[in-house]
């Protein structure tokens, strides 16, 4: 009787570890691990791929259930057709803070849950409990074991096997991802600010404006915006209507403008229009009240004139003279708060007067 040999997978039926990674919601680094005593698929095959038989049976069982519940035949034909890598419908910058906060919280968590399943010593029952006590402390209140596996296999299958864990839209909640619709009396006043559209047609770029561009637009803003508020009392029903013709022309500016023009977010777009509209007013109600009047938007430090530079302080040693400073730094090398925190700051002109 002829032996059997061992069938040799096709390029289809062999697939890689991110792949495995993606079909049974594990890391990479778990896959590899589990297949750390299976060889690869033999020759005329990618290198480091198996066949779905290869994989221990409550992977196969595992890939085939979740195959099986998205609409595929069989383990192997989920296998074959992975669908694409999650994509964030929402741009990290749009989400608010508090969601974002959250989303921070939760990678602190599954990255300790990480820590805890890579030691051979920790079993899974023993990685869940220990993350639900950290969860409790990062959140302040507790979840049940299956809510974390569940908010655990949706970071897996979000992540696709790539194992970036530093990609925070990976953690947020899927009610933060879709966009907050605005309520109906604010779509109903956004008519009423149809006559900022030939302004913020006239800017030569709506992505890049330059500071002209923005003192211009913030001033026909805030034009606008007083022309329809004027008028109003200050009494509560008034007031109620000036808050509804604010949130309409912020939520109308949010949408003229990209993303990040005027603001990252649209909670930073009306702390943004306080601040600008305070000025505004204070400075005379023109354009030139919220020019941006900075030559430099980084944080560059202005070079030091020579008399000045003779003010720096330096180290102390340089009583003992100059050329007894370390070559590998320099006297200007030494900043202030450290000079400080020893106690030895003082000035060139004062230690070249001690030494005289």
């Amino acid at each position: 009787m002829r032996a059997s040999k061992k069938m040799i997978p096709t390029p289809n039926s062999c697939f890689t570890a991110t792949q495995i990674a993606r079909a049974a919601g594990l890391t990479r680094q778990a896959v590899h691990a589990g297949l750390a005593k299976v060889a690869p698929a033999g020759e005329g095959t990618p290198a480091s791929c198996w066949g779905f038989s290869d994989l221990p049976i409550d992977w196969q069982l595992a890939i085939a259930k979740r195959g099986v519940m998205r609409g595929f035949e069989n383990g192997e034909h989920y296998l074959r057709n992975l669908p694409a890598p999650w994509k964030c419908p929402l741009p990290w910058g749009q989400g608010t803070r508090a969601n974002q906060d959250k989303a921070v919280k939760l990678q602190r968590v599954f990255i300790r849950d990480l820590e805890f399943r890579a030691s051979p010593a920790v079993t899974a029952a023993q990685a869940d409990a220990a993350s639900l006590e950290d969860f409790k402390k990062q959140f302040g209140y507790p979840i049940n074991e299956r809510t974390w596996r569940r908010l655990r296999q949706r970071t897996l299958e979000r992540d696709a096997g790539e194992e970036n864990w530093q990609r925070l839209e990976i953690y947020l909640d899927d009610r933060a991802l879709k966009p907050r619709k605005a309520s109906q009396h604010i779509i109903q006043n956004e008519y009423k600010h149809q006559e900022l559209d030939s302004a913020i047609t006239a800017l030569e770029s709506r992505e890049t404006p330059t500071a002209q561009d923005r003192a211009f637009i913030w001033d026909k803003i805030f034009t606008h915006y007083e022309d329809l508020t004027e008028k109003l009392a200050d009494a509560p029903m008034a007031n109620r209507e000036r808050r509804s013709i604010k949130a309409s022309l912020l939520h109308y500016l949010f949408q003229a403008f990209p993303a990040g023009t005027l603001c990252a977010s649209s909670a930073s777009l009306k702390h943004r229009f306080d601040e600008k509209l305070a000025q505004w007013r204070a400075k005379g109600r023109t354009a030139a009240a919220v020019m941006d009047n900075r030559k430099n938007s980084g944080r560059v430090a202005p070079k030091l004139c020579v008399p000045c530079r003779t003010k720096r302080p330096v180290k102390a040693s340089l009583r003992r003279g100059l050329e007894q400073v370390p070559p590998s730094r320099g006297a200007d090398d030494f900043s202030v708060s450290s000079l400080r925190g020893a106690g030895l700051e003082r000035t060139e002109a004062e230690l070249v007067s001690a030494d005289s």
